[in-house]
């Protein structure tokens, strides 16, 4: 999912479609999306690139078993030295 968090656009992945699921609203995103990000090393940076250019902005892995908005909190806590 692509959200933006203190003007920074990012595109959220996680291994957990229900932890996403369950998040959606409470970030205000409106849907999520099923990819396949490749079996090499190589094919997940490629298209890691790819999904950052197609957003403009940036990827976060999620961990497994956190849910989303505490992704979220988390990512809003630490960008502030970027402004």
């Amino acid at each position: 999912m692509a959200v933006t968090v203190k003007g920074h656009r990012m595109l959220i992945l996680s291994h957990d479609e229900e932890a996403l699921q369950v998040g959606l609203e409470k970030i205000g995103a409106d849907g999520i999306e099923a990819i396949v990000i490749g079996e090499t090393e190589e094919e997940q940076i490629n298209t890691m690139h790819r999904l950052a250019k197609s957003v403009g902005g940036g990827v976060v892995v999620a961990p497994l078993n956190v849910k989303i908005e505490d992704v979220v909190d988390s990512l809003s806590q630490q960008l502030p030295w970027i402004h």
